[in-house]
């Protein structure tokens, strides 16, 4: 008889299959992240060598890219790439909500707008989002290929097949490698064998009450915030876990993972500074110098992850290159001077309005771009979690209201104003070409957003429509 805590015994060769599976797994994802690693620090290096002043992760980003694109699919070396990068961009994906985590808690102790000034700003922010939205789609729409209602929708269906074929294609040709080796565990089954029926965030749980007194011990030349790491790590993952059972409901009014687990470890951490005398604040930033780091070290594989994203829609981008293009160069860098003049008209200081500009940016990019502006990341992190929260609440009825249609339009208008989030809601709608668009132009439009800001005359306009 079992219970949520208890597993089948096993046998030894079933324990030996279980260990060879987890062991497989973290030795490819380990290898795909340090390769990563090493990838980055070699485009920094020749970048610095070379004098130039671009964004390394960016670089870095569009030379994954266009490395993937060019290479032909399913041949030896599109084999090999995949082999050793896709297990680890696969998994921090998985767990991309949980990575952000340490830009929401950071909140409470960044520069926010004072008084009335955060709802000014919210309401800025909001504002640029619906313009951007309005701006990439109805850009979108008036350059894709005119078609009636009945016709688009067999466009649609036509996409959604071809999706699907491409999809069962990938999975024949990943089953067939497989079956040429020996069967073995995979990853998936060994977790489930050595969890059982026990829910993962009580796991997490018991890990974290065990790891506390690790934190309590005064080690010799060990900060508080080195000792607490391990159990504050297993504290984060169980508040995104718990924050994934949140109603899909309130999800969609902004307590989506990141937002909510950001919440409670902003309350855990400044609880835990409260108990030990060093105060709220120090608590959340001992949290965020230990288990914050360690979290935040996997921001640049997620970011060079969006070339995987963008190859695995290379057919989306190739027969809506042209739309695409000009949706993209018209709504970035439009949407950035218009939320700069936005702010500064209603009164919001420089540095708020700076931290407000690459809101409609995935996370992982916008963060950059916030150092590169000078400004607070964990406000950009925040404004991109409040236009997120815009297209996944409401995205389809605002776009429904501007009159945007057609799958291109749609997911250009997405992707270019409420990244990741907006682009999940479309694909929950079953708007799967739509949803196939916007991840291309989520990730294009933030590598086009970084790469302005490297512009000396565009940053000197950004600044001065900010009055920075």
């Amino acid at each position: 008889m079992t219970n949520a805590f208890s597993v089948q015994a096993p046998t030894p060769r079933h324990s030996k299959a279980v260990l060879a599976a987890l062991v497989r797994w973290c030795l490819r994802v380990g290898t795909g992240v340090a390769f990563l690693d090493l990838y980055l620090r070699l485009v920094a290096f020749l970048m610095s060598a070379a004098g130039v002043a671009v964004a390394p992760l960016v670089t870095a980003l569009v030379a994954l890219t266009a490395i993937l694109l060019a290479v032909p699919p399913g041949g030896r070396l599109d084999r090999a790439i995949s082999r050793t990068l896709k297990p680890a961009v696969d998994a921090v994906d998985a767990q991309i909500a949980c990575v952000f985590i340490p830009y929401i808690t950071a909140v409470p102790v960044s520069n926010l707008p004072a008084g009335g000034d955060l709802w000014t700003a919210a309401a800025a922010c909001a504002a640029g989002t619906l313009a951007t939205m309005f701006a990439a789609g109805k850009v979108a729409q008036a350059f894709s290929s005119p078609s009636p209602a009945t016709g688009e929708d067999e466009k649609d269906e036509a996409a959604k097949k071809a999706m699907r074929a491409a999809g069962e294609e990938e999975k024949q040709t990943t089953e067939t490698a497989d079956a040429r080796r020996k069967k073995r565990m995979n990853a998936a089954d060994a977790a489930r064998a050595v969890c059982g029926d026990t829910p993962p965030e009580l796991l997490w749980l018991a890990a974290t009450v065990a790891l506390v007194p690790l934190a309590l011990i005064p080690w010799v030349e060990l900060s508080f915030r080195t000792t607490a790491a391990p159990a504050y790590i297993c504290a984060t993952a169980t508040t995104y876990l718990l924050a994934r059972r949140v109603p899909a409901g309130a999800q969609k009014m902004g307590l989506f993972p990141t937002v909510t687990g950001g919440v409670a470890m902003a309350c855990l951490a400044s609880a835990v500074g409260w108990l030990t005398g060093a105060g709220a604040e120090a608590g959340i930033r001992d949290y965020l110098a230990g288990a914050g780091a360690f979290y935040l070290y996997f921001v640049p594989p997620a970011v060079l992850g969006l070339a995987f994203r963008v190859r695995q829609q290379r057919k989306t981008l190739r027969e809506n290159a042209a739309p695409l293009a000009l949706a993209v160069s018209v709504a970035v860098p439009g949407g950035l001077l218009l939320a700069a003049a936005l702010g500064r008209a209603c009164g919001l200081p420089a540095d708020v309005v700076l931290a407000s500009l690459p809101k409609c940016t995935t996370t992982g990019l916008a963060v950059h771009m916030a150092a590169a502006l000078g400004v607070d990341p964990s406000l950009a992190a925040a404004g991109c979690a409040l236009s997120g929260t815009i297209g996944l609440a409401a995205g389809r009825g605002i776009m429904d209201a501007m009159r945007i249609r057609g799958a291109t339009a749609r997911g250009a208008a997405t992707g270019a104003s409420s990244h990741a989030a907006g682009t999940a809601a479309l694909a929950a709608a079953g708007e799967d070409a739509a949803a196939a668009v916007s991840g291309v132009v989520f990730a294009l439009s933030g590598v086009v957003g970084v790469l302005l800001l490297e512009v000396p005359s565009f940053r000197a306009a950004l600044f001065a429509a900010a009055g920075a």
